[in-house]
């Protein structure tokens, strides 16, 4: 706390001298009775410390006083707190030594003199400040000139610590961009970035590979081991991911167990193989976890820029095909995508909407093959054989609409469920 005598303290009681002597005639008597006296002077000392302890009082608000050459006259509580400084240390020292950056110096001295030549007041702003030890300090800083028009003028700064605010801004910004598990970019950030590596690899006529990569039998991982062993695996695995790649490569975790890598810049379509294996060789390590070693393997669905896609959107969706396309051919299988599966998607797509209207119209029909013994003649089984007659075209083969309603929701259907076979 600063002295009775401190200049901020002489200031505040002229102040108050000079309001007395603003004050009409009626309110003032020139000659004050003895008690009346007294009744003022404890006023004016309980008005004097009520607004000192509000000073000191404000948890995070800091509160300096600086003379005309800008040396300090207050320094509460809160700016000791804030900037590492103590009321001895920080009294009579310069504003731009003890917490200017050295690159906002010159500045803060200006703008204290055109304050006080030319009435140009300092606006209220968001800056860093600098702390004792050197690190920087988030404030929203407010400025108070006080005897402005007068040779002793007083400014007076109120600075409100913006540390906590910046960093939940910093963990929301973090929480909207990246995977919370493995730290890497979330599905919309990832999209952000690949769209501008394709931006650069226009204008540099190269390529850009795109795996989209799904863990096999994760589910069934995650049932053995339990869900904190299965988010274990998935953070070594984003490690393993980050550890070799390039300062161009763009990695992100976009699901449970799928991630997409983007591997910009690629003149030599010949080393789009050689990446390839290297994802591979990324699953071929055993995974180690509280000494239990686990094998993993992951499908690649792989498409290409310019050829497969000229948007981030295009991309991932053309390589997410693909990698569907690899898991229906087994473990640790690698696709890469071309018109055909597109074309083939779109078939069994637009089969997938006319198998549920045969359905409900009844275009399903089920003959009964009989099975009938060599041996005795008889008949001993029956086959139940689902054949497709659409209202129009021809007859559709069960090669081919079978499979598809196998792992489609019309397995769930009544009528194809107690006819489809049992997996």
């Amino acid at each position: 706390m600063i002295g009775r005598d401190s200049r901020f303290m002489c200031w505040l009681r002229q102040q108050r001298q000079q309001l007395l002597e603003r004050l009409p005639e009626r309110h003032r008597s020139v000659r004050v009775a003895d008690g009346e006296a007294d009744l003022v002077r404890r006023q004016y000392l309980e008005s004097e410390q009520r607004f000192r302890a509000l000073l000191e009082s404000l948890p995070k608000v800091a509160v300096q006083g600086y003379d005309s050459h800008r040396r300090v006259i207050y320094w509460n509580d809160a700016s000791t707190r804030l900037y590492g400084y103590s009321q001895e240390e920080a009294q009579g020292c310069l504003l731009e030594d003890l917490i200017i950056p050295d690159e906002m110096r010159e500045g803060v001295i200006q703008a204290h003199r055109d304050w006080m030549v030319q009435g140009k007041e300092i606006p209220a702003d968001e800056i860093e400040l600098r702390h004792s030890s050197g690190e920087l300090v988030p404030v929203f800083s407010h400025h108070v000139m006080l005897n402005e028009h007068t040779a002793d003028p007083l400014m007076f700064c109120v600075d409100v610590d913006l540390s906590d605010q910046k960093r939940a801004h910093r963990e929301l910004d973090f929480a909207n961009r990246y995977d919370r598990l493995t730290h890497l970019l979330n599905r919309h950030s990832f999209e952000e970035q690949l769209d501008l590596a394709l931006e650069e690899c226009r204008r540099q006529a190269s390529s850009l590979v795109l795996a989209y990569l799904d863990v096999d039998h994760f589910v069934e991982i995650n049932d053995a081991l339990g869900y904190r062993q299965g988010d274990l695996l998935l953070v070594e695995l984003a490690t393993r991911l980050n550890r070799d790649r390039r300062v161009t490569d763009i990695i992100a975790r976009v699901s449970g167990d799928e991630f997409v890598i983007a591997f910009p810049g690629i003149h030599d379509l010949d080393d789009i193989p050689r990446l390839v294996r290297k994802l591979e060789d990324v699953m071929r390590a055993p995974f180690v976890l509280e000494e239990r070693r686990c094998k993993l393997s992951a499908c690649l669905g792989i498409a290409i820029h310019p050829g497969n896609g000229d948007t981030a959107g295009e991309l991932i969706r053309n390589a997410d095909v693909a990698k569907n396309r690899a898991k229906l051919a087994g473990q640790g299988q690698v696709v890469y995508f071309n018109q055909e599966l597109h074309d083939e998607l779109l078939h069994q797509h637009r089969l997938s909407d006319r198998l549920e209207r045969a359905v409900e119209a009844g275009e399903l029909v089920l003959h009964y093959q009989p099975q009938v013994s060599a041996v005795s003649g008889r008949v001993e089984h029956l086959e139940a054989l689902l054949r497709w007659f659409p209202e129009e075209g021809p007859p559709i083969s069960p090669a081919e609409f079978i499979p598809l309603a196998e792992r489609t929701r019309f397995a769930k259907h009544p009528f194809l469920r107690s006819i489809l076979p049992r997996r």
